[in-house]
C-alpha cells in the first residue's frame, strides 16, 4: 500500500539502519538520466495491492511498516552479513 520513489525508498531503509551506521551514509537524489539503462523504465511503478487483497481478503499494511518489521527480524543478521555491526 502506497508507493514511492527510489530516493524514498532508500531514505526509510536508512532510517531503519542503527544510529551508529546511518552517520556513514549520505544519501543524495540523483537523477536517473544521469545513468543510463539498458532497458526502458516506466515512469510509475507502484505496487498494486488491489488483487492479492481481493483474492486473499485481507488489507496489505504499508510497505515503510513491512519494513520496519523486516528490519527488527532480520536487520542484525544483515549487518552481520555485510560486515558492518561494530562491537
Amino acid at each position: 500500500r502506497g508507493g514511492s520513489e527510489s530516493f524514498h525508498s532508500s531514505g526509510a531503509i536508512h532510517a531503519c539502519l542503527p544510529r551508529e551506521h546511518a552517520p556513514r551514509y549520505r544519501l543524495l537524489p540523483v537523477d536517473s538520466s544521469n545513468y543510463p539503462q539498458a532497458a526502458q523504465r516506466p515512469g510509475d511503478v507502484k505496487l498494486d495491492t488491489g488483487k492479492a487483497e481481493s483474492v486473499l481478503g485481507v488489507s496489505l499494511p504499508p510497505w515503510e511498516e513491512m519494513l520496519r518489521a523486516f528490519w527488527r527480524e532480520e536487520g542484525a543478521a544483515l549487518l552481520d552479513e555485510f560486515g558492518m555491526r561494530q562491537g
